[in-house]
């Protein structure tokens, strides 16, 4: 049915409703009326005429009454159908008082003449009330009501008689013209209320609608007034809450609400919206769960604002961003090992270097000592040494690299300028020999907040993916550049989250074979990849992108086919004095020694416990050496306050050396304590969670650093 049809229907419909129900009154006015009416006639006209009329009426009023109770039980009959029934009847019922004009009309009382026609005159104008909701029954009803009787005033032919028959026709036209307007009115007012329904059922619709939209919706929705108080919300966010139904947040502040503990710093950021007029988009924060579990979600608020553009109160949404943020941090485990597995190669070349190094230093360095030549000797000890500790830091970098990260992300304050020089050497080490790697860096702080983890592995992806790029190439060549630079308007338009006007960029260049322009869109997809099968799984940019969203920065690629590609990293730049102070490297530093004190030191490694043993009795100190935990803590019950420390290796057979810490400090809770292992701390959380204070030396160590942790403890205690 077309909308525009609807309308009169439902106001034909209205009109309809109001005859029928409007029927029981008519037919007992119409009733007693007649009855009266008979009553007064019986005196001037004969009984069978008065008693036929009566009969008549009473038989079209029985119809009339059927025909009501017909509708009640059928109000949703075809409009039509009861419009024509109901004219039916208003017509029958105009001829019945139309025959009164015949049967009852008395020509020899005047009287009389004119009591029959007041009471058809009242009828007829009775009428206009009742059926001027539709204007053509009461113009059927008046018409065959008073044409009788006029045309018997006509016949009668005398002057009082046309005079009454004059008088009769021009009431006869008041009539039609009251029922025509009073009809009109009626039909305004019954379009009115129509429209007025309609408007009330799309609004109820609409809101109807719009809850059905926003409980349906898999985020949480909710708006707050000036004062941060709820105004509504979704179902999700009631439960949320800890509310039966969204009915409920009306009225509610978050102090009343299961997050109360957080209710402040939900206010300032309300408060912040609201006075600034600016949005608060995709900000992660944690939750809690109905069952009071923290949750991770991605927030965002609007401003919410009236008519004249004021801002009014505070809409906002989140939905839960645990599960993607478990699966952005397997997807970087998964690309670390990746990464890992393409430095093998590498690495292993490096590392046979070094061990040449090391193994021919030493060599060189027998010859010198049986030549009677200490001093050149000494020199090629220091430089074994130095390759031990090169191999040292490319272990501790590729175990930073392959480290889950059990906090997702560790920001600090890194000035790139200094990180660069160290962190190139572990990816460096997987450069083939034949391509050439230049690094150009700024002579300037250059500080921005980062995670030194990730950070690494998004160079380290980078390179391997220039190598890949240029290795075809007859002169391969990577560049590395790092600098500062304006974020003029032209960045800031295509990177409008950009909040600094300056920036920190870190380009990777090669001169490889090129990205098609048709693929530079879509390189940053997870598992899509330019490489032949088996040469990568597609994570890596994407992994690249997703850490540079982290860090609050933004990637740009470069690339024309058979010239290479550029991939430039933009970090916002930080005032240079939040970097951490980077301790300079102290030369001929000397090494304290001790005055006679007792340390116990645990390894399950001979070699090893063998060298730190004879290291700190050439430091002064006296050593209790324990090949394991068990005989460690058999050695400490013997003499527990004869020992003044205790140095332990981690990972030990029969009891591990946290277990053995914990033990000792139930016994002497103020003992100083180290550990000394080739394993990080982040790695050995679970096992050093209850230990208590200590210090920890990483494995392979200098003489200079055991000798500063163990004066330092010593002296502490």
């Amino acid at each position: 049915m077309r909308q525009d049809n609807l309308q009169p229907i439902e106001v034909r419909k209205q009109q309809v409703r109001l005859l029928y129900e409007a029927l029981p009154r008519t037919l007992v006015a119409g009733t007693v009326v007649a009855l009266v009416l008979s009553y007064v006639q019986l005196d001037v006209i004969g009984t069978a005429h008065v008693a036929l009329w009566l009969s008549l009426h009473l038989l079209v009023t029985l119809a009339r009454f059927l025909v009501w109770r017909w509708y009640r039980n059928n109000p949703d009959a075809e409009v039509a159908r009861l419009d024509r029934i109901s004219m039916a009847g208003a017509l029958a019922s105009g001829l019945v008082w139309g025959s009164a004009g015949i049967l009852l009309f008395s020509e020899t009382s005047r009287e009389h003449q004119f009591f029959l026609a007041f009471a058809m005159a009242g009828m007829a104008a009775g009428s206009v009330a009742v059926l001027s909701y539709r204007r053509e029954q009461a113009w059927g009803f008046i018409t065959l009501t008073l044409v009788p009787i006029t045309l018997q005033w006509i016949i009668a032919g005398d002057a009082m008689s046309v005079a009454e028959a004059v008088m009769t026709l021009a009431f006869a036209a008041v009539l039609f013209s009251m029922a025509a307007v009073t009809s009109r009115h009626s039909v305004l007012a019954l379009t009115a209320e129509v429209e007025a329904k309609e408007t009330a059922r799309r609004a109820a619709h609409d809101r109807d609608f719009l809850r059905l939209l926003l409980d349906t919706i898999p985020a949480r929705v909710f708006w707050k007034d000036r004062q941060s108080r709820y105004l509504g919300g979704n179902e999700l966010f009631a439960r949320d809450a800890g509310l039966d139904s969204a009915a409920e947040l009306i009225g509610k502040s978050d102090e009343e609400l299961r997050w109360k503990s957080r209710a402040a710093d939900f206010r300032d950021t309300d408060e912040k919206v609201m006075q600034t007029g600016q949005p608060m988009l995709r900000a992660e924060e944690k939750g809690i769960r109905e069952n009071d579990e923290v949750f991770w979600r991605e927030v965002s608020k609007a401003p919410i604002r009236d008519p004249e553009g004021h801002v009014i109160g505070v809409l906002g949404t989140y939905h839960d961003i645990t599960e993607k943020l478990e699966i952005e941090a397997q997807l970087r485990q998964a690309q670390k090992m990746e990464a890992v597995g393409t430095l093998v190669a590498g690495i292993a070349h490096e590392f046979n270097n070094m061990l040449a190094g090391i193994t021919g230093n030493l060599f060189l360095a027998r010859n010198k000592i049986e030549a009677g030549n200490a001093e050149s000797a000494l020199e090629k000890l220091k430089a074994a040494d130095q390759s031990a500790f090169k191999a040292a830091r490319m272990i501790r970098q590729m175990m930073t690299l392959s480290r889950k990260d059990q906090s997702l992300l560790n920001l600090l304050p890194v000035d790139l300028g200094k990180w660069i020089h160290e962190a190139i050497d572990l990816p460096k080490a997987t450069v083939p020999a034949n391509i050439a790697l230049t690094v150009q860096c700024e002579d300037k702080p250059m500080v921005v907040s980062a995670d030194t983890t990730l950070l690494l592995q998004v160079l380290v992806n980078l390179i391997n993916n220039a190598c890949d790029a240029c290795a075809s190439r007859p002169r391969p060549e990577i560049r590395i550049a790092l600098g500062v630079i304006p974020a003029k308007s032209e960045f800031l338009r295509r990177h409008p989250g950009f909040a600094t006007t300056e920036c920190v960029k870190l380009s990777v260049s090669d001169n490889g074979t090129g990205i098609p322009a048709s693929k530079l869109s879509r390189i940053f997809e997870p598992f899509y990849t330019t490489k032949e099968v088996g040469k990568g799984t597609g994570l890596g940019l994407s992994i690249v992108q997703g850490a540079m969203q982290s860090h609050r920065g933004c990637i740009e690629v470069e690339s024309k086919i058979g010239q290479g590609s550029t991939f430039s990293l933009f970090f916002p730049l930080l005032d240079e004095m939040a970097a951490e102070p980077v301790a300079k490297v102290e030369q001929a530093v000397p090494v304290p020694h001790g005055h006679g004190e007792t340390i116990l030191v645990a390894d399950d490694e001979p070699e090893v416990l063998s060298m730190i043993s004879e290291i700190l009795s050439n430091l002064g100190y006296r050593v209790l050496a324990a090949s394991d935990g068990q005989r460690a803590l058999a050695l400490f019950e013997q003499k527990p306050e004869a020992v003044d420390l205790v140095l332990l290796d981690i990972v030990m057979p029969n009891m591990l050396g946290p277990t053995v810490a914990k033990r000792i400090r139930a016994m002497r809770p103020e003992i100083p304590l180290a550990f000394c292992t080739g394993y990080s701390q982040e790695e050995m959380r679970d096992e050093l969670k209850d230990v208590g204070n200590f210090r920890m030396i990483g494995k392979p160590f200098q003489v200079v650093e055991i000798g500063r942790v163990i004066h330092t403890l010593l002296r502490g205690s």
